[in-house]
Order: C-alpha cells, then sequence, then structure tokens
C-alpha cells in the first residue's frame, strides 16, 4: 500500500513540475502597437449589424464529412465521417475565399469570425 502511494505522489510531483517548467505567459502590462487605427466611434442608438461565421480551419466544403460528425439520415441509414484533414491546400483557400465572399455580400458594420 505504501509503495502505491510513493507511485502516486512521484506522479503527482512529476506532472506538477513539468506543467510548472513548460509554462508559458505573455508579460503583463506590455505595449502594443495599433496599426490601421480608425477614426470612426461608434453612435449611441444607431442601429448596427453584425454576422457571424464559423469558418472552422477552413476545410469545409460540400464533399468534406468531419470523422468526429456521426448521425443518422431520415431514412434510418447512419452515418459517420471519414477525414480529419483538408483534401488539399488549394480546397482551403477556395473556401475560404467563399466564406469573405459571401460576407461581403451581407455587407455588415461588424463581421466575426
Amino acid at each position: 500500500m505504501l509503495s502505491l502511494i510513493g507511485i502516486l505522489l512521484v506522479v503527482i510531483i512529476g506532472y506538477v513540475g513539468y506543467m510548472q517548467m513548460h509554462y508559458y505567459r505573455i508579460p503583463d502590462n506590455r505595449k502594443l502597437t495599433v496599426k490601421n487605427n480608425q477614426a470612426k466611434k461608434l453612435s449611441l442608438y444607431h442601429p448596427y449589424s453584425i454576422i457571424t461565421y464559423n469558418v472552422s480551419f477552413g476545410a469545409y466544403n460540400h464533399n468534406f464529412d468531419f470523422f468526429i460528425d456521426k448521425g443518422e439520415l431520415k431514412n434510418g441509414k447512419k452515418t459517420q465521417g471519414t477525414r480529419g484533414t483538408a483534401f488539399s491546400k488549394q480546397s482551403v483557400l477556395d473556401s475560404t475565399d467563399g466564406v469573405i465572399k459571401t460576407m461581403k455580400k451581407q455587407n455588415p458594420d461588424f463581421m466575426l469570425f
């Protein structure tokens, strides 16, 4: 019993030590450079439009099925995705360009991705 507690203690101490040695934090009060600072300001009582889009990792298109996606069709057929990566770099660029075009057509005041 004592050796089991000793092993558990070594594992816990090893884990905490590993986490402390690999801990990284951005320094506090870091000066940031503002680029493309806009002169426009938001106004109270003015209606704004906002649109969101879950881009994911850019691989999704009509032919993509993610390996975690699992379900059942209306006819009872079970489905399971097979892919974990995009078809190609070009397919990701095409999907991302499609997202950008779709969002620009909506002409919102704010876009959240």
